[in-house]
């Protein structure tokens, strides 16, 4: 499923964690994130996912998984994945590395294509 094509310049990538405020507590998430992607995200019992964020708009879904000596993030971009959106996402993932302490991995669920933008 891909979300309606947008113009991608990567300014500002985060990946927000689980139950993020500025996803949580609206009525609706339209502003923020396209439908397909709210389905995704917001699973049903309260649950609301963590989720990538480029320039305030939802565009996929990430994951942790942590050992002891090791952390791996899944990315899941509902959209192209550019260079750039990699980049972005690859630095986020770096903090996160640094914040636990341990070397961490991006795993993207959908391989990159286009020139850096």
């Amino acid at each position: 499923m891909e979300l309606s094509p947008r113009k991608f310049k990567a300014r500002s990538i985060r990946l927000l964690p689980a139950f993020d405020t500025y996803l949580l507590g609206y009525r609706g998430r339209d502003l923020a994130v396209e439908k397909p992607l709210q389905l995704r995200l917001q699973r049903g019992g309260g649950r609301l996912d963590p989720a990538i964020v480029s320039d305030g708009w939802a565009i996929g879904s990430w994951s942790l998984r942590k050992s002891a000596s090791k952390a791996e993030v899944a990315a899941d971009v509902m959209e192209k994945v550019t260079v750039a959106m990699a980049s972005g996402i690859e630095a986020e993932v770096g903090d996160i590395g640094r914040f636990l302490g341990v070397p961490t991995e991006l795993k993207l669920k959908h391989p990159v294509a286009g020139p850096r933008t």
